[in-house]
């Protein structure tokens, strides 16, 4: 499962680097820190890039949370079988 998951983390950190260099290759130190205020036009193209970033966070929201969730949810089964 390591190996897999070094794997994963790798192709990804790969891709990123990739879509980094490329881009400063193509465009350099013209486009602003926050890309997509770089965008100009159309003006739905910024609007649809917002909501697709809050809807890729609010999905990644869920996986620490459930984590938290399965915690709370086994510490108080630990509790409850310590007093009987």
């Amino acid at each position: 499962m390591y190996k897999s998951i070094s794997a994963a983390y790798t192709v990804i950190v790969l891709t990123y680097w990739q879509l980094a260099f490329s881009g400063y290759w193509a465009f350099g130190s013209e486009v602003q820190p926050y890309i997509v205020a770089s965008l100009s036009i159309p003006e739905w193209t910024v609007l649809m890039a917002n909501l697709f970033a809050a809807i890729q966070i609010s999905g990644c929201f869920q996986v620490p949370s459930l984590a938290l969730q399965y915690e709370s949810t086994s510490l108080k089964h630990l509790v409850a079988e310590s007093r009987q």
